[in-house]
């Protein structure tokens, strides 16, 4: 009979610690940023590299689990509007070419980050593929680094 009831001791303090970590472990995924990018602008002759990083930038984008990549600012038939929107622009420089993004909460029309990435002045996808790597990494430390329950 007390091997019985030292059992259940033994046994009874370290269910609940397993039920705490299941409970855990099936908390929710925090919901993604919604994200909205815009057409970037450019300098006279970089129109093309323009283009092509805002479009590589909303592909990289989209398989992050931190984003919700948005056409439109405003959600479609009744769902969430964007909650935060990048805009570009492509500038030539002594050094090459400056892509610089800025990253808008939309909300508050503020301003949260700005980022430029210099890059030799010329076209093609590894210029472009150089780009967005950089780009999406300092996005994805920007929301890293956020507060919880901001813009959310």
């Amino acid at each position: 009979m007390k091997r019985l009831s030292l059992a259940a001791l033994v046994v009874i303090p370290l269910a609940p610690a397993a039920g705490w970590t299941q409970a855990v472990n099936r908390l929710p995924a925090p919901a993604p940023a919604r994200i909205v990018v815009y057409q970037f602008t450019s300098d006279l002759g970089h129109q093309a590299l323009a283009t092509g990083v805002a479009r590589s930038l909303v592909r990289a984008l989209r398989v992050e689990p931190a984003f919700q990549v948005m056409t439109h600012p405003r959600g479609a038939r009744g769902g969430h509007d964007a909650e935060f929107a990048v805009t570009g622009h492509v500038a030539a420089e002594d050094r090459g070419v400056r892509v610089t993004v800025q990253l808008l909460e939309i909300s508050r029309v503020a301003l949260l980050a700005r980022e430029s990435v210099v890059v030799p002045d010329r076209d093609g996808p590894a210029v472009t593929d150089e780009v967005v790597a950089v780009l999406v990494a300092r996005l994805r430390q920007h929301f890293a680094r956020r507060p919880a329950g901001i813009a959310r």
